[in-house]
Order: C-alpha cells, then structure tokens, then sequence
C-alpha cells in the first residue's frame, strides 16, 4: 500500500511540474529557446515515471495477458476425457489424461504428442467371471473370492492351493 501511495504522489508531482503539455511535451520544437532542456530535475522525474509504468506492466499486466493467451484444453463437466496431472519440462509438457477407462501418460512437445505409458490400475477381482463358470465342472460351487484389498498371504495360499486340487480333480476325472 505504501508503494501505491509514494507512486501516487509522484506521478502528481510530475504531471504538476511537467511542461507545457500533458506529458510534459513540448508545445513546438521550433519556438522553443536552445537553452531549456538537458539534465534538470523535471527530466529526470518524467523519465522515472515513465520507467515505473514500464516495469508495472511488466510485473503485472504481461503475465495475465499471456495466461489469457495460452489455450489449454477444455471439456464439458462430464466428459469422459480429462486430464488428471500435468507436468512442465524443458522440451515439452507430460499430461496424464484418463479418457474412460483407460489412463494414459502423454508427452506433448514441438514435435507432437507420444504416448509414453499406459498408467492403467488393473481391477481387483471381486466376483467370478465366465471362464471362471465356463471351466467349473457341473455340480462344482463357485469359488468364493476374497474381496479385502490385503489379503493375508497364508489364506491365499491355502485358496490357490485348494483351487489347484479341485483342478487337478477335474483334470483326472476328465482323463479317466
């Protein structure tokens, strides 16, 4: 506040001490006597003011002007494509875009877009699927799946296991 202050009284000092114009400009270069002119304090303070408007847009002006300009990519509130992340480097921008099921880790840059990786979260098994039906014998129940996210591995061991003999049964079953 005290900047915009000191700012203020000086642009009012000068624009009060200025010369014959608003600006401070001369009225006609021809009648104007030789002698005014040069290294006085009035110069110095218009060019101050006129260094201080500079440098505050600069500082202020520019960067929003150039937010403005920078297109970004923008989709509707339920679109199935968004970017989740992005990232800025040197030669380009990395994104991370999920577009439906599928999230993907892009690298945008002066020589067009690659896709880096395919960041997919695989799913976690929470029920049978139709092989899993397909390959059950009839008269066989349907394994029951473990739907904790961290399952403690000797249950999952004894699971595997009793899933490989009850395979290992149909397979000798099958086989005569």
């Amino acid at each position: 506040m005290r900047a915009h202050a000191s700012l203020t009284i000086l642009c009012l000092a000068g624009a009060a001490l200025a010369d014959d114009g608003v600006l401070g400009t001369k009225g006609d270069a021809v009648t104007t006597p030789a002698g005014q002119g040069g290294l006085g304090v009035m110069p110095m303070l218009q060019m101050a003011f006129a260094l201080g408007i500079v440098m505050l847009l600069l500082k202020f002006v520019l960067p929003k002007v150039m937010g403005k300009m920078n297109k970004k990519l923008v989709t509707g509130v339920n679109s199935s494509l968004k970017i989740e992340e992005s990232a800025t480097f040197a030669g380009g921008t990395l994104y991370i875009v999920r577009a439906r099921s599928k999230t993907l880790l892009l690298s945008v840059s002066t020589q067009g877009v690659n896709c880096l990786a395919d960041v997919t979260e695989p799913e976690v098994k929470t029920e049978p699927d139709f092989e899993d039906m397909f390959n059950m014998a009839p008269g066989e129940e349907l394994p029951e799946v473990d739907e904790s996210l961290d399952p403690a591995p000797a249950p999952v061991a004894a699971a595997n296991s009793a899933v490989i003999e009850t395979a290992l049964e149909r397979l000798s079953r099958l086989t005569g």
